[in-house]
């Protein structure tokens, strides 16, 4: 530390200020954040990303055959997104469901699907690739084999040649608990043993309204962590009986899931009652105000993970 003079200034008080979180927060969007997003209020600050996913799945984005592109929506989302300092994550390429496949591809199969994803890969990579911090190449793959592994691997090598600094990542739903977490991990070893390319993982939990069992969660977490790759939680409901638990269950799971290195983002499945499937699980009441969830959050990454300190130079 130097004084006005360019001289050692002993003894000077240091003030370091955090600005921001490197852990990507954000939400799925499912209107125009745009007319309700204030980045100073509560709840509203502690989020540096936004997903478009509801606006981004393959039957939205060529619904008329491979020659159509519908983008309009998409392009105004990205604009409205970037416009208030939000990183743009797009949800998944591609799923082996057919209910978010368009209707001209459900019938597709072997070479001819193969070709047509990646036909529509390369062209979303020419729209959007420069535009996005995160994106999985596939969904839906623990529960239909449509996508497979040759199909993967191409088209992570395609994506690497656009955007090799974000990981390909493959995606599970519902793998926090149950059986589907040993699933999970059996597919991803063999994700990894077949070196499909894959680098990273998305997973999507919904929890009940009713008391979350820590003791449960964290061993899930590991499990899912210990091929040390980097993971999304790309789809997050926290519920509860009521609000008291609602908050316990809200800071246990992300007390949780922070504290796991592998753990790089969360994104919570809605905001408003109308927007998750549990209205307990709601960030924000119909008024506007926040929730147990919406303080909570608020809390953990606006006072007990945010550090400023004062030091003094020697």
């Amino acid at each position: 530390v130097l004084d006005a003079e360019g001289k050692l200034a002993p003894n000077a008080t240091i003030r370091l200020e955090q600005i921001e979180h490197a852990f990507r927060l954000g939400f799925i969007a499912h209107d125009d954040l745009t007319e309700k997003y204030d980045a100073t209020a509560e709840v509203w600050r502690t989020f540096n990303t936004v997903s478009l996913e509801k606006l981004t799945t393959w039957r939205q984005m060529q619904p008329d055959g491979p020659e159509s592109f519908s983008r309009d929506a998409v392009d105004q989302a990205i604009d409205a997104a970037q416009s208030v300092g939000l990183g743009v994550r797009w949800g998944s390429l591609a799923s082996a469901d057919t209910f978010d496949l368009p209707d001209w591809v459900v019938p597709l199969r072997g070479e001819a699907l193969f070709v047509a994803w990646r036909d529509y890969s390369n062209r979303f990579a020419d729209a959007y690739g420069s535009e996005l911090i995160d994106i999985d190449l596939a969904e839906e793959t623990l529960d239909h084999d449509r996508l497979r592994p040759a199909m993967i691997r191409l088209t992570v090598q395609d994506w690497r040649a656009v955007r090799p600094d974000l990981p390909s990542r493959l995606r599970y739903e519902q793998v926090l608990a149950g059986s589907r977490t040993f699933a999970a991990v059996e597919a991803m070893d063999g994700v990894l043993k077949q070196r499909l390319g894959i680098e990273g993982f998305t997973i999507d939990q919904s929890f009940p309204p009713r008391a979350v069992a820590q003791d449960l969660l964290e061993p899930a977490v590991q499990r899912l962590s210990r091929f040390g790759r980097p993971i999304t939680v790309g789809s997050l409901e926290i519920g509860g009986a009521h609000a008291i638990e609602t908050a316990v269950n809200t800071e246990t799971v992300l007390r949780t899931l922070f504290a796991d290195p592998m753990i790089t983002g969360i994104y919570f499945s809605g905001l408003s009652p109308d927007e998750v499937s549990d209205p307990s699980a709601a960030v924000f009441d119909e008024q506007g105000e926040a929730t147990a969830v919406g303080r909570t959050i608020d809390r953990l990454f606006q006072e007990t993970w945010w550090t400023d300190t004062t030091l003094t130079s020697d």
